[in-house]
């Protein structure tokens, strides 16, 4: 029960893509594209630092992308692969680029998608522990116990005020379709 009231401290509107030759400095944003390639060095000035970079490309360009300290990435993101990122867009030796976005493989388990196509809960959360992690572990407690819950308004009062019941209101403020209905989970 103390996952159903953890709530989320934002979202990200994550319903659609960004095109790359339309990114703008400074901004999160989503892109779509194809890996072309992707490289992992060590670098000389920190001893043991590893830096794994892909290129992508969608139909307007191409992208830089660099994760410190993560070389399993090349175990995920492969070339010829659809990879879905969300980052901030930067400007780096003549290239747009993110450092550390958000990844996603397209297409794998697209029905289950917790990352993409949709308004995303961001959480407070401690060290250790990834948004992504955090958000199926919501989503599991969501679908496993939600029909657990009662709810302590009698229903001729929600109905008379337009109150969602406790256990839509609780699925829309951790995973709603849009903004109007997080929005209403608030009133309740």
């Amino acid at each position: 029960e103390d996952i159903f009231y953890y709530f989320p401290r934002r979202y990200e509107d994550r319903t659609r893509f960004d095109e790359i030759a339309g990114l703008k400095i400074g901004e999160y944003q989503m892109v779509r594209g194809r890996i072309l390639g992707f490289g992992q060095r060590v670098s000389y000035r920190r001893k043991g630092f590893n830096i794994f970079e892909i290129m992508v490309e969608d139909n307007s360009g191409k992208l830089a992308c660099v994760w410190f300290n993560q070389p399993y990435l090349r175990n995920y993101l492969k070339p010829g692969k659809e990879v879905v990122l969300y980052g901030k867009a930067d400007f780096f030796s003549g290239e747009f680029q993110f450092q550390n976005p958000e990844y996603e493989i397209a297409g794998e388990k697209a029905e289950e998608n917790l990352n993409y196509g949709r308004i995303i809960p961001v959480y407070p959360l401690t060290e250790n522990l990834s948004q992504r992690v955090f958000r199926k572990i919501v989503k599991f407690c969501l679908d496993k116990y939600i029909s657990c819950l009662s709810d302590a308004l009698p229903y001729d009062i929600r109905r008379r005020n337009n109150l969602q019941n406790i256990a839509e209101a609780i699925i829309n403020t951790h995973f709603p379709k849009d903004i109007a209905s997080q929005e209403a989970s608030y009133r309740r």
